[in-house]
């Protein structure tokens, strides 16, 4: 949103007005995400689709593939994937949780959109942490909105325990000279303060007023801050659940014979004929019992569930197949060929989005770190994004550490450590030392052996 300046005033007026809005329209379908995201209560979203004698014939069955997608899609901050900073050894050992942050940071960023993730010192750990902070508004002044100059987010939200009051906090930068804001304020539009004059503490180098925040996106923005998310993911969930649910009751019926129908009886509203697996049906005399077999076909079913996840993977750069049996394992050439619109992807990811989020989150780091630490960091800062793996035969992996090590560009104790990376130092030279031993006693019975036969020929 823009507003015309970051006075106290213009925000506090500012954000009586738009906090129905916000709630209403963009948070609530970021809930929806995230609800598929951690796999909660889905079937509420798919439950408007089936009448009420449905449901109680059997439970809707919920399967959310959104998680899987998520993490299949991020390819960034990979637990395989170590990411080297180059930076002040201090840094190394206040930031101990930061891959793992990452990781989940880009998960969200590729659900939703867009991601907030703030910077703050824990006194009690004595480490930097980090917040994921999935709903937020910003705040753009007029003719400056390349950046936000202004946050606000929910501490407290319906379903997380929620307070009497809705409460936000807000975080601005400050204009002309004029230092930024922060303070609490409630659905009501009263301000709590946190700090002496609800001053935001934070300043840079020269002073000014920062946000302790860094934003990502999925997407190089276009038009408006929050960009495409993975909304084809979520509807496909959807369809999932729905087809595996009509899957379920295709089943039941079909177990039971399909549809019964009965001709020639009465029937009291009040006392319902009931019928089952488990049941005895007494008719009178006259009267005609026949079943029906469903129209669609099981495996319809399936079949289009199947297309309903292929080709959202495929409209997000990704290869799947379902399971068949014989099916082969392949090379990791075959591989980094059949997944070569993720590596680009991953490539357009790094360079669009998560270098610049490295190198933001680092100033912000630093900052952080010297105010409330008074740790202070050197402002030098590189990041090496490793390349994209793809699994190879035992038989390709020896030939490449052989190669290498022939080439000087691994020791032996690395090749040791690449099939064993928890043997220490002391294993490792013990190792080395039986290998030697077995080496030369080969060494030794080689010649003998040559000679043996050689005389053997002799004589022959």
């Amino acid at each position: 949103m823009i507003i015309p300046d970051l006075s106290l005033k213009t925000i506090q007026e500012t954000i009586k007005q738009e906090l129905n809005r916000i709630e209403t329209e963009r948070w609530r379908e970021v809930e929806m995400f995230l609800d598929y995201y951690e796999n909660v209560e889905t079937d509420k979203y798919i439950a408007p689709y089936f009448d009420s004698e449905t449901l109680s014939s059997i439970p809707l069955f919920t399967q959310s593939i959104v998680r899987r997608f998520c993490k299949a899609s991020s390819l960034v901050y990979g637990k395989s994937l170590d990411i080297e900073r180059i930076v002040d050894d201090k840094y190394k050992e206040v930031t101990k949780e930061l891959n793992q942050k990452c990781r989940q940071l880009e998960e969200l960023t590729w659900l939703l959109g867009n991601m907030c993730f703030r910077t703050r010192w824990s006194e009690a750990k004595q480490q930097l942490q980090w917040d994921l902070i999935p709903f937020f508004h910003v705040y753009f002044v007029d003719g400056m909105q390349d950046e936000p100059m202004a946050i606000m987010y929910p501490i407290q939200r319906s379903g997380y325990g929620k307070l009497e009051k809705e409460m936000f906090a807000f975080w601005s930068k400050g204009m002309e000279g004029e230092l930024g804001h922060h303070f609490l304020i409630d659905s009501d539009g009263v301000i709590y303060s946190v700090n002496e004059g609800n001053v935001n503490p934070y300043r840079n180098s020269a002073g000014e007023s920062m946000l302790p925040f860094t934003f990502t996106r999925r997407q190089p923005r276009v038009r408006d801050f929050f960009g495409g998310n993975a909304s084809d993911v979520i509807q496909a969930s959807q369809q999932l659940d729905l087809a595996m649910t009509e899957l379920a009751l295709a089943v039941r019926m079909g177990a039971t014979g399909g549809v019964k129908w009965i001709s020639g009886l009465d029937v009291n509203p009040s006392e319902p004929i009931k019928i089952g697996v488990d049941k005895v049906l007494i008719l009178p005399s006259d009267t005609d019992f026949n079943m029906t077999a469903p129209s669609g076909g099981l495996a319809e079913i399936i079949s289009t569930t199947k297309f309903f996840i292929e080709s959202v993977a495929s409209n997000n750069h990704l290869n799947i197949t379902f399971a068949d049996v014989g099916n082969s394992a392949i090379s990791g050439e075959a591989l980094k060929i059949l997944n070569i619109e993720s590596i680009e992807q991953r490539e357009a990811s790094v360079e669009d989005t998560w270098r610049k989020f490295e190198n933001d989150r680092f100033e912000i780091d630093r900052m952080v770190l010297s105010q409330d630490a008074n740790i202070n960091l050197a402002d030098d800062l590189y990041v090496d994004f490793p390349e994209l793996s793809f699994p190879i035969s035992e038989m390709d992996e020896l030939q490449v550490l052989e190669k290498k090590h022939s080439m000087g560009l691994i020791t032996k104790k690395e090749m040791l450590l690449h099939y064993n990376p928890d043997m220490d130092e002391a294993e490792l030279n013990e190792k080395l030392g039986e290998i030697g031993e077995e080496r030369a006693q080969e060494a030794q019975a080689q010649p003998a052996e040559s000679g043996s036969l050689v005389q053997r020929l002799i004589n022959a």
